[in-house]
């Protein structure tokens, strides 16, 4: 299974580079961070707390050409703020940010970029 990560911006921004879980580690408003596949974080002082559920990436790898650019959707898990619930946010097209619990969320980045599996004889 490849590792993945997601960048964002609380603003927030998110990034996961390796399968794990952990307890959840604070996050400033207004200041970028990143997320482990299967991570929470809480944005400080509060009660809101986000979990990057996972990731689908169809980007057109980056040492090929593609007639489309693909895209990347983006699955969070928020909390603490009232009713419970998972968005998906996209990083080629709209939506690439969702708001909960009066923060925004923005999803800015998702590593590693896709490359070809090799070539085709």
């Amino acid at each position: 299974m490849r590792n993945t990560c997601i960048l964002f911006s609380v603003a927030v921004l998110l990034s996961a580079c390796s399968r794990a879980t952990s307890a959840p580690s604070d996050v400033v408003p207004g200041q970028s961070f990143q997320l482990v596949e299967g991570q929470y974080a809480r944005v400080s002082n509060t009660t809101v707390a986000l979990q990057f559920v996972g990731a689908n990436d169809s980007r057109c790898p980056s040492d090929v050409v593609c007639i489309a650019a693909g895209e990347a959707v983006i699955a969070l898990a928020f909390n603490g703020a009232g009713a419970d619930r998972t968005d998906t946010l996209k990083l080629v097209t709209k939506p690439n940010s969702t708001t909960y619990g009066g923060y925004l969320f923005e999803a800015t980045d998702l590593l590693p970029y896709p490359k070809s599996q090799g070539t085709v004889p």
